[in-house]
């Protein structure tokens, strides 16, 4: 289960001719509710390891809890799986819990002033957000977190960047002949909590 919505500006303003203005802008949030390890072991276990453990008869198994799930390993049923053995992407996925919330936003906005013919000068700002929000809980009953009683799990994290870029300029051209020479400074931040 997966749901987005992303916007995006994008402007720019030639304010005088010398003058320039520039600005971009994104916002992403999006929510996942899915089990980590459903997919990569639907994918990467062959098909011939059964989801379910059955009889002599090829019939499922049940117990009091509704049909019987084969883990692949010994404390379920006879066979072992030797790959990711305490795995059933099916019953992770009806009795385990995973759940993302993130929000990501980037801007960028640019200002070019042109004077004395040659010169440009330009100051160029990046700024980018983004955050997490995770809860899960692995269920005490079957597979991986059986022998711990289950778990439950939160997290929360935020990371911040910001550059800040100044640049002049110089191009002069005459004859066959062209100069450039261009100075630059800048800065960059990065926070993480």
């Amino acid at each position: 289960d997966y749901q987005r919505i992303s916007t995006r500006l994008k402007a720019s303003y030639q304010a005088k001719s010398w003058l320039k203005f520039g600005g971009n802008m994104s916002y992403v949030h999006s929510v996942t509710n899915d089990v980590a390890t459903g997919f990569s072991t639907a994918f990467s276990i062959a098909p011939i390891y059964p989801l379910y453990l059955r009889d002599s008869n090829g019939n499922i198994m049940q117990d009091r809890n509704g049909k019987m799930y084969d883990f692949g390993d010994t404390s379920s049923g006879p066979l072992y799986r030797p790959y990711s053995p305490k795995l059933n992407s099916l019953n992770q996925g009806m009795m385990n819990y995973n759940r993302t919330s993130s929000n990501t936003f980037n801007g960028n906005g640019s200002m070019e002033i042109n004077f004395l013919k040659d010169f440009k000068f330009s100051f160029n700002v990046g700024a980018s957000i983004r955050e997490s929000r995770n809860s899960s809980a692995e269920n005490p009953y079957y597979g991986l977190s059986k022998q711990t009683n289950g778990w439950v799990g939160a997290e929360h994290w935020r990371r911040a960047t910001l550059n800040l870029q100044q640049l002049l300029n110089y191009t002069h051209s005459w004859e066959l002949h062209n100069v450039s020479l261009m100075l630059g400074h800048e800065n960059y931040r990065s926070d993480y909590d």
